[in-house]
């Protein structure tokens, strides 16, 4: 009940631009399902490595970055340290997507620049928390 709270003004996040940095295609839909079934008019922009991911960033200037660790091409912590480097993407959050809940994975997620993480399964819950956490589009 406590997260229905905490969404029924959902109108300071009507205008939510989201990156979802992920490479692999069920994860993807599950999380844009997500996403749009808690905010149902937000953006989003769908990237499957984390170099169009980078390449895209200032274009499309996002609210908030999902970012999957291990992906082809590049993977999310050197993504991460990359969009850091960039004018508009010094504060934006940038939430890791991880398999593994282990501290050491906590701790490069860290270190490369990122925000906080949502552990797989990816559940509603947990991404409407974490939006909710980081951000604030007031």
């Amino acid at each position: 009940a406590a997260v229905t709270v905490l969404f029924e003004d959902k109108n300071y996040l009507k205008d939510l631009k989201v990156m979802l940095v992920e490479d692999n295609k069920i994860n993807m839909l599950l999380l844009k399902t997500i996403i749009k079934n808690i905010l149902s008019d937000a953006e989003i922009h769908q990237f499957y490595n984390g170099l169009d991911a980078v390449a895209q960033f200032e274009a499309i200037a996002p609210n908030i970055v999902f970012m999957d660790i291990q992906m082809p091409v590049m993977n999310g912590f050197q993504a991460t340290k990359l969009i850091r480097e960039l004018v508009g993407g010094k504060t934006v959050p940038i939430i890791a997507i991880t398999a593994s809940a282990e501290l050491e994975i906590k701790q490069q997620c860290k270190l490369a620049g990122m925000n906080d993480f949502v552990s797989k399964p990816i559940l509603k819950q947990t991404v409407e928390k974490t939006i909710v956490k980081w951000v604030d589009l007031s």
